[in-house]
């Protein structure tokens, strides 16, 4: 997935030849939510992300990603 202070965009590569390209604004995010289950999540830090948007646009999810430390 791709992060930027406009933008949020995840590309899913399906076997060799397909891919799905999800992309919302900041604006647009409704809500965001994060979970880490698991043993190797705790120890190393990373876990999922899910990203939701209004109606029936589609959610972004970015999956076993690593969770930064707030300083």
């Amino acid at each position: 997935g791709i992060i930027t202070n406009r933008r949020v965009i995840d590309i899913n590569y399906n076997i060799i030849i397909s891919r799905e390209v999800a992309a919302t604004t900041m604006q647009e995010i409704v809500d965001v939510t994060g979970s880490s289950s698991g043993f190797l999540p705790s120890i190393f830090n990373y876990g999922d992300v899910n990203i939701q948007t209004p109606g029936t646009n589609q959610n972004i999810e970015f999956l076993q990603i690593s969770f930064q430390k707030r300083t």
